[in-house]
């Protein structure tokens, strides 16, 4: 799944196995991407502007996979996408509107929303470490700190799913 934050818009694709697709071929234009995830259930890569210079951009990026590196605790929450009203467009995407008038476009068919319970979710997942001051208060403590803060270090797109977490793409 393909997911761009755009200086004017954000922008939903997705890969074929040969190309990537987006709604009315709308290609991502590289001088107005601020952020970029490219997403599946295992792994994401994240594409950040830093700076843009002219015909240019200075780019970071960070690449997680799952079950590699280090051991690391984990939350995942479903995030609401915008839109209580589907309309399928074309074998490929489905426009989800709101009276407010915003619209988001997915690489998804056959979904349904409205205004009540049935929405459309984004699974995310969100990793956390653990911060400790350093100091030993008492003898019964084997993590050497007097206090530890648990906290979110990052967060990645996992897929779309249901209310009842029923997979519907990635």
């Amino acid at each position: 799944m393909r997911f761009f934050y755009l200086d004017n818009k954000v922008l939903f694709g997705r890969y074929d196995g040969t190309s990537f697709l987006f709604y009315r071929k709308d290609l991502p234009k590289p001088e107005f991407i601020q952020k970029m995830r490219l997403f599946n259930q295992d792994k994401e890569l994240l594409l950040w502007r830093k700076r843009w210079n002219g015909y240019s951009g200075d780019f970071a990026f960070r690449l997680r996979v799952d079950e590699v590196g280090d051991n690391t605790d984990v939350v995942d929450a479903m995030q609401v996408l915008w839109g209580t009203k589907a309309n399928s467009l074309d074998e490929n995407f489905t426009e989800l509107t709101e009276k407010r008038g915003m619209k988001i476009i997915v690489p998804l068919i056959g979904i349904e929303v409205d205004d009540g319970e049935n929405r459309l979710f984004i699974l995310t997942r969100n990793y956390i470490t653990y911060k400790t001051d350093g100091s030993k208060t008492n003898e019964f403590q084997n993590d050497n700190s007097s206090y530890m803060q648990a906290s979110y270090f990052d967060s990645r797109f996992v897929s779309f799913i249901n209310k009842h977490g029923k997979l519907l793409g990635w």
